[in-house]
C-alpha cells in the first residue's frame, strides 16, 4: 500500500504520530510518503527522520496570501506520487487532499489533533467538512468524540468517526534504570516537561513552582529541565532570571528522538502543565519510560491518568497545587513506585505504535 501522510512541517504532535506509524511498519509492508505543509520550513528533525526511514517527502510553505498556491502544489505532488491512501493530520488542509481523493478514487481519512477548546473558527469549519466528505475522521479519545457530538448537535454523523489513540514505540521509550534511590540519597530531584513553548502550555507555572519549592522546604533541592522551543521561550527564560533561579532551570531547546529518550532517563518526575490537551505524546512517552507524572487537571489529561491516581497525579493549574502534589509524591515512595509501574504497563498495553498502525490500516481499508 502506498500511503501519503500530510502534516505540519514544524515540531509537535503531528510529526510524532506520523513517524510513530512509520516506525511501527517494521516489515515495510507499506510505501510511505509525507507532504509537509505550513507556514514554516520542514524542521531539521523531520528531515533527519525522513532520511533515516528513506521516506519520499516534500515541503510546501505558505503565507496568508499564498495558501492557495501551496494547496495547488500539494495537490500536484499527490497527483504525481499517486498514493492510494491519504492520511491528513491537519483538517485545514482538507481541500487539496479531498480534490485528489475525488479525482483518483483514493481513500482519504482526516485526523483531528487540535484540542476542541483551542480550535479556531477555520478549524471548526474544516473539521465539519471533514466529517461530511472524507471517508473517516480519526479522533484520539472518547471524551473528544463527546465534545464533537455536542458541538455538531443534529448534524453529527457517528459513523464517520473512529477513535484511535496515539501510540509510541515502547522499545525506544523505556525504563532503563531505577533512579528513586539516587535522589533520596543525594536529596536532589530533577523535574521535567517536554512540550512546545506556546500560550496554552504553562511553563511559567512550573518555573514559579520551582521557586516556591526551593523557598519553602529544605529537605530536597529541586531543579527543572524544559525540553522544547517556541514563542514563549524567551519570556520563560526572563521569568527564571527575574526569580533568580535561572541556574536551576535548564532550557534544553529542541531534542531529537534519541536526545529526548536520554532526557527522559535523566529526570526524576515528569510534569505537564497545560491549558489544553487532546492526548499528549509527551505524557505517553513519560509513562512508557516509567516516570511518575503530575499533570494539569483538564480533559485529555485527567481521563488519561485517571482520577484515582492509578497512572499519574493531576493538579489544579496553580503554583500551590502543583508544588504540594510534588512534595506529597516525593514523600510517598510506595505511591511513586506503584504509579510508575502502572503507567508503564498501561502505555505498553494500550498506547503502542504497532497497535496504532493496525488501527489506522483497518480504517483505511474499510
Amino acid at each position: 500500500m502506498k500511503i501519503a501522510q500530510i502534516c505540519f512541517p514544524g515540531l509537535g504532535g503531528h510529526s510524532s504520530v506520523v513517524f510513530s506509524l512509520i516506525s511501527a511498519d517494521i516489515t515495510k509492508q507499506h510505501e510511505w510518503l509525507i507532504g509537509f505543509i505550513g507556514n514554516e520550513p520542514v524542521s531539521k528533525s523531520n528531515i533527519y527522520q525522513c532520511n533515516s526511514y528513506s521516506i519520499n517527502y516534500k515541503g510546501f510553505i505558505y503565507k496568508k496570501k499564498s495558501r492557495l498556491v501551496a494547496w495547488l502544489d500539494l495537490f500536484r505532488w499527490l497527483k504525481k506520487s499517486q498514493p492510494k491512501f491519504v492520511i491528513c493530520h491537519s483538517v485545514t488542509m482538507l481541500l487539496p487532499c479531498l480534490l485528489y481523493s475525488a479525482l483518483t478514487l483514493s481513500r482519504l481519512i482526516m485526523v483531528e489533533h487540535t484540542t476542541n477548546s483551542q480550535k479556531k473558527l477555520a478549524e471548526w469549519i474544516f473539521g465539519f467538512l471533514s466529517m461530511l466528505f472524507s471517508r473517516q475522521v480519526i479522533i484520539l479519545t472518547q471524551n473528544y468524540l463527546q465534545e464533537i457530538k455536542h458541538s455538531y448537535k443534529c448534524f453529527f454523523m457517528p459513523s464517520k468517526f473512529t477513535i484511535v489513540p496515539n501510540g509510541i514505540d515502547a522499545n525506544v521509550f523505556k525504563k532503563t534504570k531505577v533512579k528513586q534511590a539516587d535522589f533520596y540519597k543525594h536529596r536532589e530531584i530533577i523535574l521535567g516537561m517536554a512540550a512546545r513553548f506556546s500560550e496554552n502550555k504553562k511553563h511559567n507555572l512550573l518555573i514559579e513552582a520551582l521557586d516556591y519549592l526551593n523557598t519553602t522546604q529544605s529537605n530536597f533541592k529541586f531543579k527543572l529541565s524544559l525540553a522544547g522551543n517556541g514563542t514563549t521561550l524567551k519570556n520563560c527564560m526572563l521569568l527564571a532570571k527575574d526569580k533568580k533561579i535561572d541556574s536551576l532551570v535548564d532550557f534544553k531547546g529542541f531534542l531529537n528522538e534519541a536526545e529526548l529518550v536520554d532526557w527522559f532517563q535523566g529526570i526524576d518526575i515528569y510534569l505537564h502543565a497545560t491549558d489544553g490537551e487532546t492526548l499528549s505524546t509527551s505524557i505517553l512517552q513519560a509513562m512508557s519510560c516509567g516516570l511518575p507524572i503530575i499533570a494539569s487537571d483538564i480533559p485529555g489529561v485527567s481521563n488519561l491518568l485517571n482520577q484515582e491516581e492509578i497512572y499519574g497525579i493531576i493538579s489544579k493549574n496553580d503554583v500551590s497545587s502543583f508544588s504540594n502534589k510534588i512534595i506529597d509524591l516525593v514523600n510517598s515512595p510506595d505511591k511513586m513506585r506503584d504509579i510508575s509501574e502502572n503507567a508503564m504497563l498501561k502505555a505498553s498495553s494500550d498506547y503502542s505504535n504497532t497497535k496504532m498502525l493496525e488501527s489506522y490500516i483497518s480504517v483505511l481499508l474499510r
